[in-house]
């Protein structure tokens, strides 16, 4: 009944459109590495696989590269380095500073507010 219902739709609204995550799912993600420990929902990286098919086909290319390094600097904002008060370490809290910079010179809108918290206290109180 809610693939008839989403036939329905889309054909009365022509800029609708039915995204398969659940066919995905079923069909291509038949391994158990794509299920959560409940058996019943995607693991990380069934949502990682279904998120990709969903990028390549709704995104432009444009929007691919901002959301990958919005990606980086969200995971290097995670790293959890051996030794935090090394100058390699604080190096890298500086470019990740100003990879952030330049992110938000191109798009203004976006807040790296708890990131840049996190990278200027790994840079040693660098403001960027």
């Amino acid at each position: 009944m809610l693939l008839l219902a989403c036939e329905e739709i889309c054909r009365q609204y022509p800029d609708a459109f039915y995204f398969p995550s659940y066919e995905l799912l079923l069909d291509d993600l038949r391994d158990y590495r794509f299920y959560a420990a409940d058996m019943i929902h995607p693991s990380d990286v069934g949502v990682g696989y279904i998120w990709q098919y969903f990028s390549d086909m709704f995104f432009t290319e444009d929007t691919r590269r901002r959301n990958d390094a919005i990606e980086k600097i969200l995971l290097a904002a995670q790293h959890r380095p051996f030794n935090p008060a090394t100058a390699q370490h604080r190096e890298f809290a500086a470019a990740q500073l100003a990879a952030i910079e330049q992110l938000e010179k191109v798009w203004p809108g976006l807040d790296f507010g708890k990131e840049r918290a996190v990278f200027q206290e790994a840079a040693g109180g660098v403001i960027v």
